[in-house]
C-alpha cells in the first residue's frame, strides 16, 4: 500500500491565513484581533509600542505669496529605530491661519518623494495624510502601515497665494510592532 504524505490539514492553513489577515489590519484592529483569537495554535505576537522622538514637534509656518510646493518638515527614522513594525500613527493638533481659504496639508512621505503642492492630487510615495488644515486649532492622526523597513518623511504644506499660515503642535509618532526588539 502506497504511503501519501499527509496533507495540510485545515488547521495549518487556517493559521498561515491569520498571520496574513493580521497583516493588513489596522493598529487598533491589530490589537484586538491579537487579545481575541480562538485559535489555539495561533496566537499572533502581542503588539508593543513605541514613541519615535521626532527633532521638531511644533513650528507655525507662514506661507510665502509665491510658494505653493510642500516642504520636508521631518524625518521618522524607522529603518534604526524599530523592529517588526506593523504600522504608524503620526498625530497632534493643528490649524491655518482662520479665515479665507483652507490649503495646510501635513503628509507622510516615503523617503526621496515628495508632497503634492496646492491643489495637486497625491503621488504614489505619500502613504498618508490630512488635508484642508481647520481655521480652528483641532487634533489630526494619520495612521499608516509599514509593509517592509524604511524610513518616512513629514511634509507640510501652507499655501500659496499670501496671508497663509499653517500651526502644528504636540507632533507625536507612535509605532506599532509585532512583539518586542
Amino acid at each position: 500500500m502506497n504511503q501519501l504524505s499527509p496533507s495540510p490539514t485545515l488547521a495549518s492553513l487556517a493559521i498561515v491565513s491569520l498571520h496574513q489577515i493580521s497583516s493588513f489590519l489596522t493598529s487598533r484592529d491589530y490589537l484586538s484581533f491579537s487579545l481575541s483569537t480562538k485559535q489555539p495554535s495561533f496566537t499572533p505576537p502581542l503588539p508593543t509600542t513605541k514613541s519615535i522622538l521626532l527633532p521638531i514637534t511644533s513650528e507655525k509656518f507662514i506661507g510665502n505669496q509665491n510658494v505653493y510646493d510642500a516642504l520636508l518638515w521631518n524625518k521618522l527614522d524607522l529603518k534604526s529605530n524599530c523592529y517588526n513594525v506593523h504600522s504608524v500613527t503620526l498625530s497632534g493638533s493643528w490649524c491655518d491661519q482662520g479665515w479665507g481659504n483652507r490649503k495646510g496639508m501635513i503628509s507622510v512621505v516615503t523617503e526621496g518623494g515628495v508632497a503634492p503642492r496646492d491643489f495637486s492630487l497625491w503621488g504614489p510615495y505619500v502613504v498618508g495624510g490630512a488635508e484642508p488644515a481647520p481655521h480652528e486649532e483641532s487634533q489630526f492622526s494619520i495612521n499608516f502601515s509599514v509593509s517592509e523597513p524604511k524610513n518616512f518623511e513629514v511634509w507640510v504644506r501652507v499655501g500659496g497665494g499670501g496671508g497663509h499660515t499653517l500651526t502644528i503642535s504636540n507632533l507625536k509618532c507612535e509605532v506599532l510592532m509585532y512583539g518586542t526588539e
